[in-house]
């Protein structure tokens, strides 16, 4: 079965105005990134020097767009959020400092907002 082919055929299952993806897959240091993106199973499909253009990039463009490394614009933008705003889970991450921008090492666990879908026939 191919999954992205089919997600794409049914479209949006939520409302994007009520649903919000804490991805916390890239919140880790540049080695441990850099270890992951070499070893994982898609390690082939990441974008040449993605590591430089958006990661590293990322610290003084955070308003880049298209950031997923293998699959740009599965990850269209960051949006920063307030850490009261942040689920529970989210929260204690700062807590052992009580450091709000504990959750800002590298791009922020982003808000990812998927590429917009126009109304299909249906």
């Amino acid at each position: 079965i191919d999954l992205a082919a089919t997600i794409e055929a049914l479209g949006t299952f939520v409302d994007p105005t009520t649903a919000k993806c804490h991805h916390l897959s890239y919140v880790r240091t540049t080695e441990e990134l850099h270890d992951k993106l070499t070893s994982f199973a898609h390690a082939r499909d990441v974008r040449e020097n993605w590591l430089d253009d958006v990661w590293h990039a990322w610290d003084s463009n955070r308003s880049m767009e298209d950031l997923h490394p293998t699959h740009p614009s599965a990850f269209k933008r960051t949006v920063l959020q307030e850490l009261h705003e942040m689920p529970p889970a989210l929260r204690r991450l700062a807590e052992p400092t009580g450091d709000p921008f504990l959750l800002e090492l590298g791009p922020p666990p982003p808000l990812v907002e998927p590429p917009v879908r126009q109304n299909q026939p249906g």
